[in-house]
């Protein structure tokens, strides 16, 4: 019986991964067409075809290296997703239709089909790295830039905090409830209520390095803060915390790519700094409730 059991979560587990690895595959698709630069190509009954790519009309002008990256209209277009856990992800619009001089004999291999599927069967490629290896067969073709590789890349996660919000693990924080000796609940209270004050205190903090452009302290913070909201079961804080200590470290948010430079770094914790203040608001007034309602 014990055996069946493993296997029966053993495989739920592998198709767990296997949705995981299509859904990042399909949103950095997405991505890549919301941001102007690639699109899937699609066979002459609309399907998509499995990693074969087109230029999109827009995408002559990203690799203009007279461009910081953070200012091209790519890179705004992308990382504007990442403005706010409430807010919504941007649109093409946001694209300059600017031309430059010379696209017009770029524009004649807008409608190249790109495979890369070659690339794909070369590498060893599962659920973790097949993102990966994508942008990097596109680099290699000439779509990206080893910059905007990255930030396509982080930007292909969907993120679980929409799909799957869960402000508070109760398992984990009901373990704090039990240690409560009375009714009053003194105890967890003036543990949940210190925390209130360390994270109101470390986004403070965050704000002044940012400022200082300190990567070290910010990921430092990062780091702390995810601690904190880890041993209070406060799942997405602890999801967005780990994004400020990566980031800092100047890796992606999930900590498999390295960041090309810290002017990427910094950006990228800027916006997610504002996340950070929205998820901190929504617990603090999710656990404040709680105890009034639990006390009374």
């Amino acid at each position: 019986m014990m055996n069946s059991n493993t296997n029966y979560d053993r495989n739920a587990e592998n198709r767990t991964l296997k949705r995981n690895e299509q859904i990042q595959a399909a949103s950095l698709a997405r991505t890549l067409q919301s941001s102007g630069i690639a699109e899937r190509a699609r066979s002459p009954s609309g399907s998509a075809v499995p990693h074969v790519y087109q230029r999109c009309p827009s995408s002559s002008h990203v690799r203009d290296s007279s461009l910081p990256v953070t200012s091209s209209p790519a890179y705004v277009a992308m990382t504007s997703r990442m403005s706010s856990l409430k807010g919504s992800p941007s649109s093409t619009s946001m694209l300059s239709e600017n031309s430059e001089e010379g696209s017009e004999k770029q524009d004649k291999n807008i409608s190249q089909q790109i495979d890369i599927s070659n690339y794909l069967n070369n590498q060893k490629i599962n659920g973790k790295n097949l993102p990966i290896a994508s942008l990097e067969a596109l680099v290699k073709e000439g779509v990206l830039s080893d910059e905007l590789s990255f930030v396509a890349y982080d930007m292909s996660f969907d993120d679980d905090m929409f799909r799957n919000p869960q402000l508070i693990d109760h398992a984990t924080f009901d373990q704090l409830l039990e240690m409560d000796d009375d009714d009053q609940h003194e105890f967890s209270k003036s543990i949940v209520f210190n925390y209130f004050e360390q994270a109101e205190t470390t986004i403070k903090e965050l704000h002044e390095a940012l400022k200082r452009k300190d990567l070290k302290k910010l990921s430092s913070l990062g780091h702390f803060l995810k601690g904190s909201s880890a041993a209070l079961g406060l799942t997405e804080m602890k999801k967005v915390c780990e994004r400020i200590q990566n980031y800092g470290a100047l890796r992606s948010r999930d900590g498999a790519l390295t960041l090309p430079t810290e002017e990427i770094a910094l950006d990228f914790i800027g916006r997610t700094l504002g996340t950070v203040e929205d998820v901190y608001s929504d617990v603090h007034s999710y656990l404040e409730k709680f105890y009034q309602n639990l006390i009374h």
